[in-house]
């Protein structure tokens, strides 16, 4: 029984890393709040939403200034702009 705190300490220490990547990559929840000139960026199809567009938290979005989503060859949606 004394080989199961040393196997569940060994596993925590191998898996942080990896918790704190996913931390990082973690999507702001639908609702919170949005500094101003933030626009929300589909990495698959390089649209960007303002906030209130229904679009704005969608599954490949994240949030970028207006000025970096353009740098990185971001449209406009045509819905909210």
């Amino acid at each position: 029984m004394r080989i199961f705190p040393a196997l569940l300490a060994a596993a925590m220490l191998a898996f942080a890393p990896m918790a704190d990547a996913d931390a990082k990559k973690a999507k702001p929840q639908p609702g919170a709040a949005v500094a101003a000139g933030t626009v929300s960026m589909n990495t698959s199809s390089k649209k960007f939403h303002e906030q209130g567009c229904r679009y704005f938290d969608c599954k490949n979005c994240v949030r970028v200034t207006r000025a970096e989503a353009e740098r990185q060859g971001g449209v406009p949606c045509k819905k909210c702009h």
